[in-house]
């Protein structure tokens, strides 16, 4: 008997193992990326085929073009939907089981020589090494409300002389300022403002008549502007939420 929580994070067996899930948000975002580059690539190909506009000179080179990049893309969008299916990370009193798409890598606790806390990808990570075996465990990929147990279970596991790094990963992912976290939010936007700016461009070169092509430039970063905004809204109101708990709390 195992049970799990609503969102699809970690589950407590039995046994007492703990199991993790990647957040539900990589299952989404595969379903829509598959479906954006598919469209992009269907009609950005069609489009180019028929010459609909006139703008290019080798139409059938062009549709090809097309066809193979937002098929690559596509393919993308795919990979993170098994991912999602397939991925799982077990923790029990003796071992640590990944399992993913193509591989399962098995770690007896007593066999860890060396555990080193990493500041990148954005969220940081876990390198786990034995004689024989090496195991990353990217932080990142799990909710946010699980993070900091797996961390923190992660920590009281091993003797503190064999991990490395912990006091900058604590002072970045566990201790985060406030200051910390208001400049990653205004990165997001910034990030956004670039991208609008590129797609208002596209949109620009689109209506001159310089092909159609860059109207799908331009509806590409648009999407990804409000993708980057959409993040800013949500790391915010994750930080209310947690300062008003912070402040109940006796």
């Amino acid at each position: 008997m195992t049970v799990a929580s609503e969102a699809g994070g970690n589950s407590l067996a039995d046994d007492g193992a703990r199991r993790y899930r990647p957040r539900r948000y990589y299952l989404y975002l595969g379903i829509v990326c598959t479906v954006f580059f598919l469209f992009m690539g269907v009609g950005s190909a069609c489009v180019a085929y028929w010459n609909v506009d006139g703008s290019f000179a080798r139409p059938k080179l062009s549709a090809l073009v097309f066809g193979v990049f937002w098929s690559v893309w596509t393919l993308l969008g795919i990979w993170l939907i098994l991912c999602y299916t397939r991925e799982r990370l077990v923790i029990s009193t003796t071992s640590i089981e990944w399992t993913g798409l193509y591989k399962t890598r098995l770690l007896a606790l007593d066999d860890v020589t060396r555990v080193k806390w990493r500041l990148f990808p954005q969220h940081g990570s876990i390198v786990l090494r034995t004689p024989d075996k090496r195991l990353v465990i990217e932080i990142g990929n799990y909710l946010d409300s699980e993070r900091k147990e797996l961390i923190l279970l992660t920590r009281g596991m091993f003797d503190y002389e064999l991990q490395e790094n912990w006091q900058r990963f604590s002072d970045r992912f566990i201790q985060q300022s406030p200051a910390r976290q208001n400049r990653q939010r205004w990165v997001l936007v910034l990030l956004a403002a670039m991208l609008c700016a590129f797609g208002v461009l596209f949109l620009y070169a689109w209506a001159r008549g310089l092909g159609v092509q860059y109207l799908a430039l331009a509806i590409a970063n648009l999407c990804a502007a409000l993708y980057y905004l959409v993040c800013r809204t949500t790391a915010r109101s994750r930080a209310s939420r947690e300062g008003t708990q912070g402040t109940s709390r006796p």
